[in-house]
């Protein structure tokens, strides 16, 4: 009677074990559902289309996924005004706030998905901002599009060329003997797909966004040097 005894309770605890692996695993698979759900969301009020996720580097395809938990975003409201007011309506919500002046946009980092926080009415977020873009991950790596493009003309085409084509969505930066070109998109929304038919067309040798990354530099494998906020990849 006893080792039957023993049997049955082995037998309930395995039963019990198995069905909390299956609803942990449920559980998971519906927060997964939620998250794409909430991406798709954000995607559409930032108005980029799900087939532009990518970008050329060294003549290979990298392909983005969103990181709903950051974005940027240019205001009519000056840095200190908008960090304010975001202080105000997010409260312990906002993880980090972050102006880069030269590029002239916010980079907002929140607890929330922004997907869930920009269909809050009381909040009514999307009124602080002009242009809004979801962060992104290439590959395990976070980036942030400045807003630019990195870009090195080719024979057939001139700086001058490319900018009349895109008929005064595009400004030029700045320039280099290197034959490289910084350009401004006037449209955060329109960077990665301008970036990607310039390229594709063979209008340029290559052409990227100019990103931003955070990092940490090291002076061994154990000492921290420094971390900086921001980290432009390419030429400038």
């Amino acid at each position: 009677m006893k080792k039957q005894k023993d049997f049955n309770t082995l037998y309930m605890l395995l039963c019990l074990f198995l069905c909390s692996i299956a609803l942990l695993s449920a559980c998971s698979k519906d927060s997964r559902d939620i998250r794409k759900q909430l991406d798709k969301e954000l995607l559409r009020m930032s108005g980029i289309s799900e087939q532009d996720l990518y970008y050329w580097y060294d003549h290979r395809k990298i392909p983005l996924e969103i990181n709903g938990f950051t974005i940027t975003v240019r205001s009519k409201l000056d840095a200190s005004e908008l960090e304010h007011e975001l202080n105000r309506l997010l409260k312990d919500d906002l993880s980090d706030f972050v102006y880069y002046e030269e590029a002239n946009h916010m980079v907002i980092t929140s607890k929330v998905h922004f997907g869930d926080l920009l269909q809050r009415k009381d909040m009514n977020l999307q009124r602080l901002f002009e242009q809004m873009i979801p962060c992104f991950f290439a590959g395990s790596s976070p980036v942030i599009l400045t807003g630019e493009l990195i870009l090195e003309l080719g024979n057939e085409h001139s700086t001058a060329s490319i900018l009349e084509e895109y008929n005064n969505q595009l400004l030029l930066t700045r320039t280099t003997t290197y034959n490289t070109a910084l350009v401004k998109v006037k449209q955060l929304s329109s960077v990665l797909r301008i970036g990607n038919n310039i390229y594709e067309r063979g209008m340029a040798e290559w052409c990227h966004p100019n990103f931003i990354a955070p990092v940490e530099l090291y002076s061994t494998h154990t000492e921290r040097l420094q971390s900086t906020k921001g980290l432009q990849f390419g030429q400038w």
